[in-house]
């Protein structure tokens, strides 16, 4: 699927599986923005949804966008940011925890 989409290129790959913007978020301390994604057509039945994230500014002033998959039962583009961060413990987060606490501190973005 990978292949296939970067292939494609990741706009057009969406648009061919139905994709569509389920939330999107802007960090307001790194100006950061987040889109939650979620398409119609299911690969499989563990598929869950993605999130589009825009890179901080490269050096040579460019600012592209990822992607990663999120499970499918997060509710936010927050909540799916704060599910890609371990816990302070050292722990992985609940999707159940990341969509009650969603909020983020960090002491620099990498």
């Amino acid at each position: 699927m990978r292949a296939l989409a970067e292939r494609l290129g990741w706009d057009k790959f969406f648009e061919k599986i139905g994709a569509k913007s389920f939330d999107k978020w802007i960090d307001p301390e790194t100006k950061l923005q987040y889109e939650l994604l979620e398409a119609n057509h299911r690969f499989n039945e563990g598929q869950g949804k993605w999130l589009r994230m825009t890179s901080p500014r490269l050096l040579d002033g460019s600012q592209p966008s990822y992607l990663e998959p999120v499970p499918a039962g997060i509710k936010s583009a927050q909540a799916a940011r704060r599910w890609q961060i371990v816990n302070e413990d050292g722990s992985e987060p609940t999707v159940e925890y990341c969509n009650e606490h969603s909020e983020l501190k960090f002491a620099e973005e990498a």
